[in-house]
C-alpha cells in the first residue's frame, strides 16, 4: 500500500478486497471525494488490524470502485510511525541553528521600508465606540493588549480623533486573536495605492508556438 499523508481515509481497490478474502462490508455513509472535488463511488468499508514494527491500530478501510487506489491514510501513517518527519535538518546543521532569527519567538519587523497611510482630501475622522466584549474574555483581552504594547505593536495614547472597534476571536488553542474592524470608517477614508499587475499581451500564434515547439 502507498503512503498518502494527504489522505483522510485508508482505501483499497475492489480486486484487492477480493484477494484478501472479501471481508464483510458495511455501508459507507459519508461522501468520498478526490482532491479536485470529484465524487468517488464506494463499495463499503470494513475494520482491520494494522501492525508495523511493534505498533498496531484498528481502523476502517474503505473499498473504492477504482482500479489503482490503495492508500494508507495520514492517521495510520502517524499511528504506526511509518514516516520519520525531519524537522528542518540538513546534514548535521538544523535550519533553526543556521537561521535562529527566523525561528525566534520575538516579533518580526519589516525594516526595508516605511508604510505611510494617505487620507482622501475630503476624509473626516471617525471615532467608533468599542464593541461589547464577553466577560469571560476581558482578562485575556487585557493581557493580549498589554503584550501588544510591550512588543511595540500598539502605542498607548490618551485620546485620538480616530477609533475603530476590536473583536476578540477565540483560537482553537483557547487563546484569543484581536481583530480591528477598520471597515467602520478608516478603510473608506484611505486613498489606496493600486498597483495592478500588467497583462501579458501575446498572440494566439505565439502562444501555440510556446506550447508545442520542441527541438
Amino acid at each position: 500500500m502507498q503512503l498518502n499523508i494527504g489522505a483522510d481515509i485508508t482505501t483499497i481497490k475492489t480486486n484487492a478486497w477480493i484477494k484478501i478474502g472479501r471481508p464483510m462490508l458495511q455501508p459507507y455513509r459519508s461522501s468520498c471525494m478526490t482532491v479536485s472535488g470529484k465524487r468517488i463511488k464506494t463499495e463499503g468499508f470494513f475494520h482491520i488490524m494494522l501492525s508495523y514494527k511493534g505498533h498496531s491500530m484498528k481502523g476502517p478501510v474503505i473499498v473504492l470502485d477504482r482500479p489503482n487506489t490503495v492508500f494508507l491514510s495520514a492517521q495510520v501513517i502517524d499511528k504506526l510511525e511509518l514516516v520519520e518527519y525531519n524537522e528542518g535538518v540538513t546534514g548535521d546543521i538544523s535550519l533553526q541553528d543556521k537561521y535562529p532569527d527566523l525561528f525566534s519567538d520575538k516579533l518580526g519587523e519589516c525594516t526595508k521600508t516605511n508604510v505611510k497611510l494617505h487620507l482622501k482630501p475630503d476624509a473626516h475622522s471617525v471615532h467608533t465606540p468599542r464593541c461589547p466584549v464577553l466577560l469571560a474574555l476581558e482578562e485575556q483581552l487585557s493581557i493580549e493588549l498589554d503584550r501588544f504594547v510591550k512588543n511595540g505593536i500598539l502605542t498607548f495614547v490618551n485620546v485620538s480623533d480616530w477609533a475603530a472597534p476590536i473583536v476578540a476571536a477565540r483560537k482553537p488553542n483557547g487563546k484569543i486573536r484581536i481583530c480591528a474592524d477598520f471597515s467602520t470608517g478608516l478603510n473608506e477614508a484611505l486613498d489606496a495605492n493600486n498597483y495592478p499587475i500588467p497583462r501579458l499581451k501575446i498572440s494566439w500564434q505565439s502562444f501555440k508556438g510556446i506550447l508545442f515547439s520542441h527541438n
